[in-house]
């Protein structure tokens, strides 16, 4: 009775996962930024996202879900956003507008089953919401193309709002706050959350190396204006129309900087062209004749030192 009692549950798992659909653990969080961070492969994510941003796609990608509902419209058709469409090129199945109340109805480390338009506990159906599909997707970012003008007149009306307030920044300067840390005089590099920001700073490893800037780090980004569709973008479309003489991007400064070579790498340099060169003069017949006549010409001079004395 005992060893049946402990077979029980894992022979019901089993049968769990041996129904159609993708299995996985269900990881909670209406902050998708603050789920990435605790998610492992084939987990299922739920988030709460509306207008999926390219940024949170890809950290869900390269979390290797098994796969992603929302709560929300992942495309609301506000603007353009590239999110939902990098899920599914990566195979990830998306479920949208499964309801907030999922929340309440499913606890984190559930074992959930996404199948269809439904998500499953077990055999019981907890949220149904629509399955994006390669075309549905398509068919949503076209009409969200043409909601693009109205979201760019809602952030140029924006930027005039933040003008009429902070326009005095634009002309008397930017106060730089106290700070411990010295930045006259040396390099700064301001590191961006915008696309591909990792494959930047990989790019910039030789640069970090060599001159060791200081790294200040910046949560968003008016790089990712059109994908976010944040308010809150003008101020910092205003502050980089204040510095951007004094900015330059990283693909810029990977075009512009070449590595110097260090002394030690000149000095392994010819060290090895040195060995080479006696190796060559060892074990070839022209370089024993040369050998041979070195030493007579040696012989020579010695003589010739010996004599002086």
């Amino acid at each position: 009775m005992v060893a049946q009692f402990f077979k029980l549950p894992i022979t019901h798992r089993t049968r769990t996962d041996d129904l159609p659909g993708v299995t996985g653990t269900a990881r909670l969080d209406p902050k998708t930024k603050n789920l990435i961070k605790r998610l492992s492969p084939g987990d299922i994510a739920i988030i709460d996202h509306r207008d999926l941003d390219r940024l949170s796609a890809e950290g869900l990608i390269e979390r290797q879900v098994g796969a992603v509902v929302n709560v929300a419209a992942s495309i609301s058709g506000r603007y353009p956003n590239h999110g939902p469409q990098l899920l599914l090129e990566a195979g990830i199945p998306l479920l949208d507008e499964a309801g907030p109340d999922l929340f309440s109805r499913v606890s984190e480390g559930t074992r959930v089953r996404l199948h269809g338009q439904g998500l499953y506990v077990g055999e019981e159906i907890v949220a149904k919401g629509r399955l994006q599909t390669a075309e549905s997707v398509q068919s949503a970012m076209i009409e969200a193309k043409a909601g693009a003008a109205t979201q760019l007149q809602a952030f140029v009306a924006n930027t005039l709002e933040y003008m009429t307030k902070e326009g005095g920044l634009l002309v008397d300067g930017i106060a730089v706050p106290q700070l411990r840390t010295r930045f006259e005089g040396r390099h700064v590099l301001v590191v961006v959350r915008g696309h591909h920001h990792r494959e930047d700073l990989a790019t910039l490893r030789s640069y970090i190396r060599e001159f060791k800037p200081l790294m200040v780090g910046v949560d968003g980004g008016a790089d990712t204006l059109l994908d976010r569709g944040r308010a809150g973008f003008s101020s910092t479309f205003l502050t980089r129309l204040r510095v951007g003489g004094k900015l330059v991007d990283a693909k810029g400064v990977s075009r512009l900087y070449r590595p110097r070579v260090s002394a030690w790498a000149l000095t392994a340099l010819v060290l090895a062209a040195s060995i080479t060169v006696l190796i060559v003069l060892a074990i070839s017949p022209a370089g024993q004749v040369l050998r041979r006549d070195l030493l007579t010409q040696w012989d020579v001079v010695r003589y010739w030192i010996s004599g002086l004395f």
